[in-house]
């Protein structure tokens, strides 16, 4: 079997985000993989070295871990969290509406550019050791690495930068004077990324393709695709009750990082409009997440101001072996981001035939538009009072019955063949 290289900075989330997880899953039936991470070991927020290799089980392919660049970083996210702690002192709960990583401090900007050192060191030690037909650089950390590693060495092997959509999807047109200060590390990678044999980018709504082109990388080069439904969500799907009629009260739910961008608080301010305003109190809402303390303490001053402690609950993070639950024990789904709603809860939901409220998104609606359902009610993006009120009338004057179900699937598996054949690295 063949053997192939991940290098990021990413690892495997215990709750939220299983991209990279299905992403290396798909390739290791393939490939014996070798993964190069910057993450640290001793992070709760990621599972162990042991809980991968189980997740991963009966895969084709053998699955190496290779830890570098360990205790720089966790040096600095221990003074980023002392001067963050001495900002937020007596400092009332808010949160921004904006994307939060636009901007990158100077330790941050170090902190990448060290481990991009460590990245090229591992690949040059494995290179060394192994015959390798395929490196992949997953997210922007760890382009600059690979693409050094490529020019120094010329190697023979074939290169695939992959991306899980792009921060930059809403600015990508402003001058490039303004860009720099925003973004300089998604640049620089992205202007590198012309190197690669191939682009692998997230449609989720943030133009990734776009983006790419705008940096010089051929279209020829680039596939972007959305993102599948994992095997879990796939073999779970006949555990989840197909409800054509909903009984009261209503549970409403939400299922994402409690990030401002992502607007949590305006199904907070649903509820508190229906309860408040319309007299409709046999509905509630759960909120699923992972927050910081700031992000958590905005939403439950919101719960409290409003009177609200007996219709909405925080229920915070959810690791994704209990996603079916969530699922199970909740009606329909909320999905108000201020970006994009191409997300993998929601595209979770169509699948799984839950009833979900969302927002107009143009790539949203190309899925929808071939998969329309009586399930999937989507709203205009208008201002954020306009869309609470739009939202509460509706759900107000709803009977929620369903006669049909959706049919709606995107495979993994189906994705990572289709870069694989573009790659012609199976040949």
């Amino acid at each position: 079997m063949k053997n192939m290289i991940f290098v990021s900075t990413l690892f495997f989330n215990k709750t939220g985000n299983q991209s990279f997880f299905e992403t290396v899953k798909e390739y290791a039936r393939y490939f014996n993989v070798v993964i190069i991470t910057s993450a640290s070991k001793n992070d709760s927020y990621y599972l162990s070295t042991e809980e991968v290799l189980g997740k991963f089980g009966n895969t084709s392919g053998k699955i190496e871990i290779v830890h570098v660049y360990q205790v720089i970083p966790n040096l600095i996210r221990t003074i980023l969290g002392f001067l963050q702690k001495r900002t937020k002192e007596n400092a009332a709960a808010t949160i921004s509406t904006n994307f939060e990583n636009l901007s990158y401090s100077s330790l941050n900007l170090i902190s990448f550019k060290v481990a991009s050192i460590f990245f090229y060191q591992a690949l040059r030690k494995i290179c060394r050791k192994k015959r390798i037909s395929l490196i992949c650089a997953y997210e922007i950390g760890a382009v600059k690495a690979v693409v050094k590693y490529k020019k120094k060495y010329l190697s023979k092997c074939k290169f695939i930068a992959k991306y899980q959509g792009s921060v930059m999807g809403f600015d990508y047109q402003k001058n490039t004077e303004e860009l720099m200060k925003m973004y300089p590390v998604d640049i620089e990678a992205y202007r590198l990324s012309t190197n690669f044999d191939l682009c692998a980018i997230t449609n989720d709504g943030t133009n990734g393709q776009e983006i790419l082109e705008s940096f010089g990388v051929s279209s020829k080069k680039v596939i972007c695709r959305p993102n599948g439904i994992s095997e879990y969500i796939a073999n779970e799907k006949n555990n989840v009750q197909i409800d054509t009629q909903l009984d009261k009260p209503i549970k409403l739910f939400t299922l994402s990082r409690l990030v401002g961008w992502k607007r949590v608080y305006l199904a907070i301010d649903i509820i508190n409009e229906l309860v408040n305003n319309l007299n409709v109190t046999d509905i509630i809402l759960n909120i699923y997440g992972y927050g910081n303390k700031t992000e958590v303490s905005f939403l439950q001053d919101k719960i409290i101001s409003h009177s609200l402690d007996d219709y909405v609950t925080i229920q915070g993070p959810v690791e994704y072996k209990d996603i079916i639950k969530v699922y199970n024990d909740n009606d329909i789904m909320l999905s108000l981001y201020k970006y994009t709603n191409v997300t993998n809860p929601v595209l979770e939901s169509m699948f799984l035939n839950k009833p979900i409220i969302t927002l107009y998104d143009p790539s949203l609606d190309k899925i929808v538009s071939v998969n329309s359902s009586e399930r999937i009610k989507i709203f205009r993006e208008i201002t954020e009072d306009q869309i609470v009120s739009e939202i509460a009338h509706y759900l107000a004057g709803s009977k929620f019955s369903y006669s049909t179900e959706n049919y709606f699937y995107l495979s993994w598996r189906d994705r990572i063949c289709e870069e694989l054949a573009h790659l012609g690295v199976l040949n």
